[in-house]
C-alpha cells in the first residue's frame, strides 16, 4: 500500500494480530469503501509502527465499536474527512495561501508522506516556506488526523453521523481553529501593508528626487533641504547615468557623448577603468531572491559582446572585421567579474579579446590576467539561510590591457585589503551583506529590471508560490563586491574615472564619489535611474555628517542632529529636557568649542575651491545626471 510508514514498533505483518479471521471480516465489510479500506489499514498499521496501540489491543470488538462506542474503523474513517474536509474546503474559505496549501496537502496526503514530512525521523526543513499559520495548520492535522489529541471528540461524532462539520464545532478545535483564524488574518494585514508600500515607494522616489533636484536657494540656508540639494548636486557633478542602449552602436554614441570622451589614461602612469559585473545584468539568485526560483539571467555572448566591444570601441580601440574590437586602447583597463552565478564566466570574458571568427586555440588580442578574489568566510555564510554541504568563496576579476599590468599602471598596495595591484589574488573581501541590497516588491523589481532581465519561475513553483508576489525581494541578489573592494581598485590602478556597464545598486558609484572620481554607469531602466540617484543622494548626506570624510560639512551635520531634535520635539509633544551642564557651565566659565575640522589634502582645497554649493552651476543649475 502506498501510504505505509514503517516505524520501529509492531506492523500488519505481526502473526498475533490475525491469527482470527473475524478481524480480517471486519475490515473488509466495515468500511464504505475500497478507498476507505485502504485508509483503514493504513492507519492501523501506522498506529502499531509508532506505540500509538499494541498488538493485544486489537480485537474484534475494538475494531467494529458498538451502540455505545466508536471501533476503530469509524474513528479512521471520521479522520479521513476530516482530512478532506480541511484539503478541500476549509483552508481555501479561510484565505490560506496557495502555496501553503499546496505544501501542506502534499505533506499530509497519506501516512506515510505525514512521517517523511514530521519530526518522527522525516524532513521538515520544508516547513521554513510555510507562514506561521501554515505551520500551525500542520500542528492541527497531527493532532486531528494523525495524532490521538482530539481522539475523544471524533469518536461523539462519528458516533451521530460523523460529518467533518461536528468535529469542528467541539470546542477544543474550535479554538485551535480560531487562532489559525486570528493568525491569517494578521498575516493578510501584513501583506497588504507591504503591498501598499510598494505602491507608494515608486510615487515617493519620484517625489523625492523632484525636490533633491531643486537648487539649494530654494531652501532655507543651512537646512536639511538645502544639504540634500548640495548632496545632489554633487552626485550630478561627478554621475552619469545612462539606460542601458539596446545596439552596440547605442552603446558606442552614449559613451562618446559622456563626460568620459576627454579622458584618456597614460600607459604606466593611471588609466580609464572599464567595469562589468555579469551577476549584475539581471534576475539572479541569492539572499532575498524570489522564492523558489531555480533559474537565472545569464548574460549571452552577443550581450556581452555589445557592452563590451561597443565600449572599447568608444573608448577609441580599432575596429575590426564584423565591427569587433578585440585590443584594449592605451591607458584603459577593461575587468570583467564573473561572480558567483557564471561558473564559466572567465571563459566567454576571454572570447571579447579574440575574434568571433578565429579558432579557439588563437590568441588573445589584449593582455589578459585572471585576478582571484577570495571573500571573507563568515561574510559568505551570512548570505545563506542554511549552510548544506560545500559552497564556493572565490570569483575571478578579468583585466585586460593593451600591455602587461605591470607595464600598464604602476604598482601600489591596497588601502583595504592585504596585497598590491601586481598580485593575482584579493583576500580578505567581505561580500556584500543582505542588509545593504536593495529591496523591492515583484512588481516593482521587473519594473526596474525590465521583463527582459527577469527570470519567469515555473508554473509549479508559481503554484507554490501563490500570493507572494507582494513580499519584498532583493533586486541584484548576487551582488557581492562592496564599495571598500572598489575604492582600491580605483586607487590601486590611478585611476582618473570609470565606466560601469552594470552600475547594479551603485557600490561603485559610491567608490568613485569618495574618491571624488568622473562615472559613467548603465542602468537597467529609468526607474532604476532615479532610484539610484536618490539612494546615492542620500549617500552623500551621510557623508557630509561623517568626520573624516571629504565631504564632511560640520553645517550639514549640525542641521541634521537640529532636525531629528525638532523631530523629537514634535512628536513628544515639546516636552524635550535640556542636557544638563556642568558647573563651568552654569558659572560661565566654558565656553563650547566647535569641532575641529579635518586636515584637507591639496587635491580636497582645488575640488572644493567653489564650494558645493556652487557645483551645479558647472553642468546647470538643474541638470540630471539621466541624459533625458
Amino acid at each position: 500500500m502506498r501510504g505505509i510508514a514503517h516505524g520501529p514498533g509492531a506492523s500488519l505483518r505481526d502473526p498475533k494480530l490475525f491469527h482470527k479471521l473475524s478481524k480480517l471480516n471486519v475490515l473488509a465489510q466495515k468500511p464504505a469503501s475500497a478507498k476507505s479500506r485502504i485508509w483503514v489499514l493504513e492507519s492501523l498499521h501506522d498506529w502499531l509502527s509508532y506505540g500509538m496501540i499494541k498488538v493485544g489491543d486489537v480485537s474484534k470488538a475494538v475494531l467494529q465499536g458498538d451502540r455505545t462506542h466508536c471501533g476503530f474503523v469509524s474513528l479512521f474513517e471520521a479522520k479521513q474527512k476530516v482530512l478532506n474536509y480541511l484539503h478541500e474546503d476549509l483552508l481555501h474559505k479561510a484565505g490560506v495561501l496557495e502555496s501553503d496549501r499546496s505544501l501542506l496537502k502534499e505533506a499530509s496526503a497519506d501516512h506515510a508522506a505525514f512521517r517523511s514530512h514530521s519530526g518522527d525521523g522525516g524532513e521538515v526543513t520544508w516547513q521554513a516556506r510555510l507562514q506561521k499559520s501554515g505551520i500551525l495548520i500542520f500542528e492541527l492535522l497531527e493532532d486531528l488526523v494523525y495524532g490521538r489529541k482530539f481522539d475523544h471528540g471524533i469518536r461523539q461524532a462519528a458516533k451521530l453521523g460523523g460529518t467533518p462539520e461536528q468535529v469542528f464545532e467541539q470546542e477544543p478545535v474550535k479554538e485551535a481553529w480560531q487562532a489559525i483564524v486570528r493568525e491569517i488574518a494578521k498575516e493578510l494585514e501584513e501583506r497588504n501593508a507591504l503591498q501598499r508600500k510598494a505602491e507608494e515607494e515608486p510615487r515617493q522616489e519620484e517625489e523625492e528626487l523632484a525636490t533633491v533636484r531643486k537648487a539649494p536657494t530654494s531652501f532655507p540656508l543651512h537646512s536639511a533641504s538645502y544639504w540634500r540639494a548640495v548632496a545632489n548636486q554633487t552626485v550630478r557633478t561627478y554621475i552619469t547615468l545612462v539606460p542601458e542602449p539596446k545596439t552596440q552602436e547605442g552603446v558606442v554614441t552614449a559613451i562618446e557623448q559622456s563626460s568620459l570622451k576627454s579622458i584618456a589614461g597614460t600607459q604606466g602612469s593611471d588609466s580609464v577603468l572599464v567595469f562589468l559585473d555579469m551577476d549584475s545584468l539581471g534576475e539572479s539568485q541569492g539572499p532575498g531572491a524570489c522564492k523558489l526560483l531555480r533559474r537565472k539571467f545569464t548574460a549571452d555572448l552577443p550581450l556581452l559582446r555589445k557592452l563590451i566591444q561597443g565600449a572599447m570601441l568608444a573608448r577609441g580601440s580599432q575596429k575590426r572585421e564584423n565591427s569587433e574590437a578585440t585590443r584594449v586602447v592605451e591607458g584603459d583597463l577593461v575587468m570583467i567579474h564573473d561572480g558567483l552565478g557564471h561558473p564559466g564566466g572567465v571563459k566567454e570574458a576571454k572570447n571579447m579579446f579574440r575574434l568571433s571568427s578565429a579558432k579557439k586555440e588563437a590568441d588573445l588580442d589584449s593582455e589578459v590576467r585572471e585576478v582571484l578574489i577570495v571573500f571573507d568566510d563568515e561574510s559568505i555564510r551570512q548570505r545563506k539561510q542554511r549552510v548544506k554541504g560545500s559552497y564556493t568563496s572565490h570569483t575571478t576579476l578579468l583585466v585586460a590591457s593593451a600591455a602587461p599590468l605591470a607595464q600598464s599602471v604602476p604598482e601600489r598596495a591596497y588601502e583595504h585589503h592585504p596585497g598590491h595591484t601586481t598580485s593575482n589574488i584579493v583576500h580578505g573581501v567581505k561580500a556584500l551583506a543582505p542588509a545593504d541590497m536593495w529591496f523591492a516588491s515583484r512588481t516593482d523589481k521587473i519594473a526596474l529590471l525590465t521583463p527582459d532581465r527577469c527570470v519567469d519561475i515555473t508554473a509549479e513553483a508559481a503554484a507554490k508560490a501563490g500570493d507572494a508576489t507582494s513580499v519584498p525581494e532583493s533586486i541584484f541578489s548576487a551582488a557581492l563586491l562592496p564599495v571598500e573592494f572598489f575604492r582600491d581598485v580605483l586607487r590601486g590602478h590611478a585611476a582618473k574615472g570609470m565606466l560601469d556597464l552594470s552600475a547594479s545598486q551603485g557600490c561603485a558609484a559610491q567608490s568613485c564619489l569618495l574618491e571624488r572620481l568622473p562615472y559613467v554607469g548603465f542602468v537597467l531602466s529609468e526607474h532604476h535611474a532615479k532610484r539610484l540617484e536618490v539612494q546615492l543622494t542620500q549617500f552623500i548626506v551621510d557623508e557630509m555628517q561623517r568626520e573624516g570624510s571629504s565631504h564632511y560639512r560640520p553645517e550639514a551635520a549640525q542641521a541634521t542632529s537640529a532636525g531629528n531634535e525638532s523631530a523629537e520635539k514634535h512628536a513628544s509633544g515639546g516636552n524635550v529636557q535640556p542636557k544638563k551642564k556642568n558647573k563651568k557651565q552654569e558659572d560661565g566659565q566654558e565656553e563650547t568649542q566647535p569641532k575641529k575640522k579635518p586636515k584637507k589634502t591639496k587635491k580636497d582645497e582645488e575640488e572644493e575651491a567653489g564650494g558645493e554649493e556652487n557645483e551645479g552651476e558647472e553642468t546647470g543649475e538643474n541638470k540630471s545626471p539621466l541624459p533625458w
